[in-house]
This record gives C-alpha cells, structure tokens and sequence, in this order.
C-alpha cells in the first residue's frame, strides 16, 4: 500500500494573467512622467504631497517640483499597487507599505482620514553600486576615509553606518559591501533587508527580505544556521539590534548595518533605544564589543558627505570611548601641530619682550626697540596677567572638553590662545628676570 505525501504551498499573490494586467494598470495611472523619472539614473525618491505636487529627489542634488497629480488618480495608484499584493486600502486602514510591481521600488502611502489627501513615496533602488573609489571622485569621501573602511573590510569589523533621512545610508552600504565582494571573495554574505534596496554581487550570498508575518528578528536567528561569514542588515529599526549585535559578538564579524541618527555618536544612543525595546538591561558594554567602526553621512548645502569615522574602542565609566578616524583625525592632528608651533612661537616672542622690559628698566637698548618696550609695559600688570590666565584656561578647556566645533571658531581660539600666551609668558619671564617693569 502507497502513501502519497502533499505539499500544500502558499497561494500565489495573484495568477500572471491578472498580475500582468494590474501591472500595466499602475503604469497608466502612475503616467509617463512618473515613469520616466523611475527610469531616469539618479533619482532616488518620488513623493506626492497631500495638496498634489510631486517631487523628486536626486542623488546629486536637492528636491525638485516636477508637476501635479490629482488626489483621484493617486487613489487609483494606491489601490493598485494595494490590489497587486492582494491587499485593501480603505478609510479603516489607510497606511500601506510595499513595493512597486515595476522594479520592486518601495512604495509607502497613506490615503484619509491620516491625511487630507492621498500621499505617496516611492524609493527608488539605486541605478548603479557605487565604489568606494568614486565616493572619494566626486567629493561625498576622502582618500583617507576609503583607506580606513577598506582597512575595516579586511580586519572584519563591523561597520554601521549613520546618517538622518535621505542621506544615503543604503548606497553607502552597498559601497561597503562591494568592497567586502572585492577584498574578501571567499566570504559567503547573509543580507537581511524588509526592503529590496542593498545590491549584491558577490558568488556566495543569499538576501532575505522580511515579510507581514516573518520579522528581520525571526530572520535573523534563521540566519545562525545559514552558516555566514558576515551577516549584513539593511536598517535596524527595532528588537532585531539586541540579535543582530549578539551575532556580530559571537562569531559572524564583518558585518555591516544602518541605523537612522544625526550623527556617529548618535547612532550608539539610537541603539540602546532599540534594544530597549526588548530589553532592560543596559547593554552598552555589548554595543561598545559588537560595533568597531561607525561612518556617518550627512546631506549638505553641497550635496552629501561622509562627515566623521569614528572607532569604537570601548565603553568606561559611563560612556563610550572613540577614536577619530579618517580625514577629522588628519585635521586634529595637524591642529596639535599648528597648537605646537603657536606655543613655541608665543614663548619665543614673550622671551623677546621680556628681554626688552630688561633692557628698558637698564636704561638700555637701541631707539628702534623703543615700540617693543612700549608693547611689553602695556601687557604687564596684575589685571594684564590675570585676564591672560584665564583666557588660557578658558580657551585650553574648549579646546580639549568643548566637543565638535567649527573651523572658523576654532583658529578663532587657537589665536586667542596664543595671545594669552604670550601675555602670560612675557609677566612670567619679566618677573623672573626681577625687573622693574614687573609689576606682579
């Protein structure tokens, strides 16, 4: 006697016929326009507001108004998109999220009562995978930050990267990745995403997107038996961090994620959020052990930058300890050096009054030295000296403990510094010399 087994499959979404058919709807109602931009190399985001202008964003540039959709039409956009996936968009649920049938863009879209009007964003998957190398060609990175992500590919740290909204958190990624396909082929790739956006080319990978009914969380524990080299996450965005770090702490380095802050240090306290989510615990010792090297990119004026590389280096007596990397490490370096040479020089110069007041309270010197005896007498004094100290603490405490501060106030600082330091030294000297013209 014979026992037949059957396997009952899901349903699919919808038979070809009809799929095709809704398909070719969508493209009528999304318009020519539309379309043409999805297909345009560069565009990155399609958005419709609520009062019917459409917008687009490039790559390399800002946001742009490129026409009107009435609200009717972007309601049949939505409720076919809707239709394809099977799903209904009604006034008791007015928020999908999904992808288009077209190229698989993500698709998210609200209709009343959220809004006044029908809204959609469409993001596009990027055209192209962005080396690190053109990264530094068109100015978004420097030579020096390509060398320490490439550095941190080989060594298999884990790199997380930063950024706010539309920054390009996602392309960066991908960057990230080909490098790891380049440098590290034999590697085989685990890549969670809830969105197809990461690009992959690598022989020996696997993506798994989540779904409505299968997390990134429960994907990513089906993950520890896919045997991975690197395990890499498209964008945490919730209980799946705590999963994610433990993987990374326990055997799978090398990996790579997106986390949404404004900033590097940002982007630790953004996790320790996440994992709140699922945890009590604090876990920054975990976070310090699972995250070595955090990029952040940021949109400016001028397009997009990766502004600051940070290593993570561990986590003590409160807080996390970092050390800069990249292009701002050159910088800080070379403002010790220039901080260096300021000292030297101020010291040299105090050396030069003090040895005037000298000569003046002698009654010697030539009449040229005249204005320099008239200088160092007018910064001697006790409030002289006074305001020179604190300056100096004042501009030395900022320097070291003041945080992030711009260029300009910075040599603004640094000149102050040195002033001070000059009118510090020369009473000093002056009084070392026992001069008549110390008045200390």
């Amino acid at each position: 006697m014979s026992t037949n087994t059957t396997i009952n499959f899901a349903p699919q979404i919808s038979s070809a016929e009809p799929a095709l058919r809704l398909v070719e709807k969508i493209r009528r109602v999304l318009g020519n326009s539309i379309c043409r931009f999805l297909e345009e190399p560069g565009i990155i985001e399609i958005m419709l507001n609520a009062d019917g202008t459409l917008w687009i964003e490039r790559l390399t540039a800002g946001m742009e108004c490129i026409g009107t959709m009435q609200a009717s039409q972007a309601e049949s956009v939505i409720c076919s998109v809707a239709a394809f996936h099977k799903q209904i968009v009604t006034r008791d649920n007015p928020i999908f999220e999904g992808e288009l049938p077209l190229n698989g863009e993500r698709f998210e879209a609200l209709i009343p009562p959220v809004v006044s009007s029908p809204v959609f964003t469409i993001r596009l998957k990027a055209s192209k995978v962005f080396t690190l190398g053109e990264y530094v060609n068109v100015g978004i990175m420097t030579a020096q930050q390509k060398e320490v992500i490439e550095g941190a590919v080989i060594s298999r740290q884990n790199i997380l990267v930063v950024g706010g909204t539309g920054t390009g958190k996602t392309t960066l990624t991908n960057a990230i990745i080909d490098a790891i396909e380049r440098l590290t082929p034999e590697h085989r790739l685990i890549i969670i995403e809830d969105t197809a956006e990461i690009q992959c080319a690598a022989k020996n990978a696997n993506l798994l997107h989540a779904t409505d009914t299968v997390d990134m969380l429960r994907l990513l524990k089906a993950t520890m038996r896919l045997r991975p080299d690197r395990i890499l996450v498209g964008e945490v965005r919730g209980p799946e961090a705590l999963a994610l770090l433990k993987a990374w702490n326990t055997g799978h380095p090398g990996g790579a994620s997106t986390v949404h802050a404004n900033g590097a240090r940002a982007g630790l306290i953004r996790l320790e959020q996440l994992i709140a989510e699922t945890s009590t615990s604090p876990m920054q010792k975990l976070i310090a052990e699972a995250v070595d090297l955090i990029v952040s990119i940021t949109k400016t004026p001028n397009g997009r930058k990766v502004d600051e590389i940070l290593s993570v280096k561990g986590f003590q007596n409160g807080d996390y300890i970092f050390e800069s990397k990249g292009e701002k490490a050159v910088k800080d370096k070379r403002q010790r050096a220039i901080a260096a040479k300021g000292a030297l020089s101020a010291f040299a110069i105090s050396l030069v009054l003090a040895d005037q007041a000298q000569a003046a309270a002698a009654g010697a010197g030539l009449p040229w030295e005249a204005p320099l005896q008239t200088i160092t007498r007018s910064i001697q004094g006790p409030v002289a000296y006074g305001i020179s100290l604190l300056s100096l603490i004042g501009c030395g405490g900022t320097l070291v403990w003041g945080g992030e501060i711009n260029e300009f106030l910075r040599k603004g600082i640094l000149l102050v510094l040195v002033i001070s330091l000059i009118v510090f030294a020369t009473n000093m000297m002056t009084t070392l010399f026992n001069t008549n013209g110390a008045v200390i």
